[in-house]
């Protein structure tokens, strides 16, 4: 393999783990929203006054505010 060759596959594979380490971090930050709005949901208090609720809503509209697509 010449230099050019070398270079692009190095750097292919650099952009490929950060690729994945980028989704992996999504992926465990939604898991962590899903499983706190269902936990709160899940709890049966539903008024205005419940436990958890102003964190697990601000925190799932935080997520979706930094990950729109």
């Amino acid at each position: 393999m010449n230099k050019e060759q070398i270079n692009k596959a190095f750097f292919e594979d650099l952009h490929q783990i950060q690729t994945n380490q980028i989704n992996t971090s999504t992926l465990k930050d939604a898991r962590k929203v899903i499983l706190n709005l269902l936990l709160y949901v899940q709890s049966g208090a539903m008024g205005d006054e419940a436990p958890g609720k102003d964190e697990a809503v601000l925190n799932a509209l935080k997520w979706l505010k930094n990950n729109q697509s």
